[in-house]
């Protein structure tokens, strides 16, 4: 510590003949710590919310040694020797110093009755089915669904709240396949719940419901993602959950951020974005899987070669999107829901607008709620040719749509990204 301390001393002094000292001192918000302890090194974010700190460490522990030399150091503590672990633990009646590393509902769901959350789900299957999908305001339906709720893991996970969102909107839309492939999902968990052991598809389908077990994060580092759309979905509220989609400049992955709207999260910066990340963890499982950023810079100014690259990564033959779809819908039945980025070869103005690969194979174009937002398409593409439209992908009476969230528009020598 001290000697790092003396060589921020040195910096300072040498920077302070180029650079003014603004009249009035900066706001530090949010600092990263790489802390050496032996040969183990971890990464410490620390962020500072309401005049409480808030902070993660890549070893994955809520409390830890790491994050204590880190406190240190901002604290401007001198340095002493460590207690172990335990010692940092609150005791009995007593509340922690320490905070919670992420967002509870991301990783870490609080405890619940598996046995009788299993026996709900299968009581709203029964109630949907005898009652028929006419609408939710059935006294038999509506009662399941806040019983589900009320058993439901607390804070409910995110996943959790989607299928909610997504069940409610079926049933207020009739929608019988949407309805199906949800209740085939609450199903498929119930078994799971019920199961003694847990294969490596109930894992994936438990972390879609309840988000990644702390253990089960990956982490990342040196990862360029270009953000290229956001959307907000239904969860137990309307409108309750934000994503932001974000595509591995490298590997053409797509990942989501995901957060309850009007909450911290997620990382910070407008769409579109690049973002270099320093530090992150990733979910396991998902399409597309789950993204936590920690230690991040964002660029704003996105070149063409950036956006070439993008386009790059755009999924030309519609037949390899569909099959895709159908097989992982066989798999997570009506927790699938992908983002995909394609590249029309045309677009079809027929009275069911749609996308058309160069084989002629078709994926339509679904904006139930905004009919704008395909008349801003039109305009857009009558002027000039689209490169990529990127959005979520849905079944709609037995066909693949895509649910357009932004458009790759090739203007003359330059690629315009229009988010929808």
């Amino acid at each position: 510590m001290d000697e790092l301390r003396r060589a921020a001393k040195a910096a300072l002094a040498e920077l302070a003949q180029t650079v003014k000292a603004p009249a009035e001192p900066a706001e530090i918000q949010r600092v990263s710590f790489e802390v050496g302890l032996d040969a183990d090194t971890e990464i410490v974010s620390i962020r500072l919310k309401k005049g409480a700190i808030q902070a993660v460490c890549s070893c994955g522990q809520s409390v830890c040694v790491h994050l204590q030399q880190a406190l240190r150091f901002a604290a401007g503590d001198e340095p002493r020797p460590s207690p172990s672990p335990r010692s940092l633990t609150a005791g009995p009646g007593q509340r922690s110093a320490v905070p919670e590393p992420r967002e509870q509902e991301a990783s870490e769901p609080t405890t619940f009755d598996g046995a009788a959350l299993a026996e709900a789900l299968e009581e709203l299957t029964l109630a949907i089915v005898r009652t028929g999908i006419a609408s939710r305001s059935g006294v038999s339906v509506k009662d399941t669904i806040e019983r589900l709720v009320r058993l439901g893991p607390r804070p409910a996970p995110l996943g959790f709240c989607r299928f909610i969102g997504r069940l409610e909107t079926a049933l207020d839309a009739r929608d019988l396949d949407e309805c199906a492939k949800l209740l085939g999902a609450a199903g498929q968990w119930a078994d799971d719940l019920r199961s003694p052991k847990r294969d490596e598809l109930a894992d994936a389908r438990r972390c879609t419901w309840l988000g990644a077990e702390t253990q089960q994060l990956q982490r990342v580092s040196n990862r360029t993602l270009i953000e290229v759309a956001r959307e907000v979905v239904n969860g137990i509220e309307r409108g309750q959950i934000e994503r932001r989609y974000l595509i591995d400049r490298d590997t053409g992955e797509t990942l989501r951020e995901e957060r309850v709207r009007g909450s911290d999260g997620a990382s910070i910066g407008p769409c579109p974005r690049m973002i270099e990340v320093s530090f992150g963890e990733l979910d396991p499982h998902g399409t597309p899987r789950r993204a936590r950023l920690l230690q991040y810079t964002v660029g704003i100014e996105l070149d063409r070669p950036t956006w070439s690259t993008i386009e790059s990564w755009a999924e030309r033959d519609f037949g390899k999107v569909i099959e895709r779809y159908r097989s992982d819908v066989a798999q997570f039945a009506g927790l699938h829901e992908p983002f995909a980025i394609v590249a029309p070869a045309a677009i079809s103005r027929d009275a069911a607008p749609a996308l058309v690969d160069e084989h002629g194979r078709m994926i339509g174009l679904s904006a139930p709620d905004d009919g704008g937002v395909l008349r801003r398409i039109e305009e857009l593409t009558e002027q000039a040719p689209a490169a990529f439209v990127a959005g979520r992908l849905l079944d709609s009476r037995g066909s693949l749509v895509l649910r357009p969230l932004a458009l790759g528009i090739l203007d003359g020598e330059q690629l315009r990204h229009e988010r929808l």
